[in-house]
């Protein structure tokens, strides 16, 4: 998103170089019915990514670190979460989702991302959708600063659940 200001892409703005990967789930984004009665669901491919680094500095001279959600089909975007106002850029993120339970969609439960500044986040969605603003973000590691970008987390975090449980643990 580099360029005359003109050019960029709106609701973009946090976007740097992103060398990440994309997560993908399906959501349920219409529960409607149809002419005779017939219950109809409508679906959506959502895809997720780390904003990315070297974004140029927003408006109060930051560089922050987010996460976008964006529809897979058509690019636009749907929803971005910033992590840190000040992160320096976010990588390729984890996902957990589980069923959406009516229709058979899928429904975020809880993200795993890094970022530039070291720093290793995870996001719970608390409300029902991943737009809703009920989120929390919490920081689970912070690397040391060192030299500038020496302590990056520029790698998508490996999840592992614990055999037996509902626990997971997160490299």
């Amino acid at each position: 998103n580099e360029g005359p200001k003109s050019f960029r892409t709106k609701g973009f703005e946090n976007l740097g170089y992103t060398y990440s990967g994309f997560e993908f789930f399906n959501r349920v984004v219409d529960r409607g019915s149809s002419f005779g009665g017939q219950s109809t669901t409508k679906g959506q491919a959502v895809a997720v990514f780390g904003n990315g680094f070297g974004a140029d500095p927003n408006a109060a001279g930051n560089r922050p670190s987010s996460l976008y959600f964006i529809d897979a089909y058509t690019g636009e975007k749907l929803h971005e979460i910033i992590l840190d106002p000040n992160g320096l850029g976010a990588a390729t993120p984890s996902l957990l989702v589980s069923k959406d339970g009516i229709a058979g969609g899928q429904k975020v439960d809880v993200i795993y991302v890094g970022d530039y500044s070291g720093t290793l986040y995870k996001v719970e969605f608390i409300g029902k959708d991943f737009t809703n603003s009920n989120t929390r973000i919490t920081a689970l590691f912070k690397a040391p600063k060192t030299n500038f970008g020496q302590s990056a987390i520029s790698v998508k975090p490996l999840v592992v659940r614990a055999r037996n449980s509902n626990l997971y643990r997160v490299f």
